[in-house]
């Protein structure tokens, strides 16, 4: 049974035709590259949400651009270390375009976060080893990133 929505918000940040990806692997199936970002809490904005999970997971600081997507979302959660494991999932996604503080533009991201692995990815290095999730990103998110993440906002459902 689905306990509640969850509204995730996540930042699209390019850099030299790579996109910043948090890399999952899951025991026993392909590596999971998500975008990073994170749970809305109550009383905040969505900008403002996007810029502290920026900072407490990265320390970057970024500028939130313009709403790309938004994606209604249900999935089964896979990965065992979470500790939603095997359950259904319901939530609703924005997607925002970002950039990154002058000062921080091409640097490798780190973090002391246990579930965390990112960094920049290409289309080619994300199709050697895993998919991106939500499943519509795969099919749009490297096409729009040529046109400059100039189109209007898309609204998508994934998992239904």
């Amino acid at each position: 049974m689905i306990k509640d929505i969850k509204i995730r918000v996540a930042a699209i940040v390019s850099h030299e035709n790579k996109i910043l990806f948090n890399r999952q692997e899951i025991p026993g199936k392909a590596c999971v590259y998500s975008l990073m970002g994170g749970h809305l809490e109550f009383g905040e904005s969505v900008k403002n949400c996007l810029v502290r999970e920026f900072k407490e997971e990265l320390e970057w600081d970024i500028e939130v651009q313009n709403l790309l997507y938004v994606c209604e979302n249900s999935w089964l959660e896979e990965d065992p270390e979470d500790f939603n494991f095997n359950q259904k999932m319901h939530g609703v996604e924005l997607y925002f375009y970002a950039k990154l503080k002058k000062k921080l533009i091409g640097k490798d991201p780190k973090t002391e976060e246990e579930h965390l692995w990112p960094g920049w990815f290409s289309k080619k290095d994300i199709e050697k080893d895993g998919k991106i999730v939500p499943s519509f990103l795969e099919e749009r998110l490297f096409e729009d990133m040529e046109k400059g993440f100039s189109s209007k906002v898309k609204f998508f459902t994934a998992g239904f």
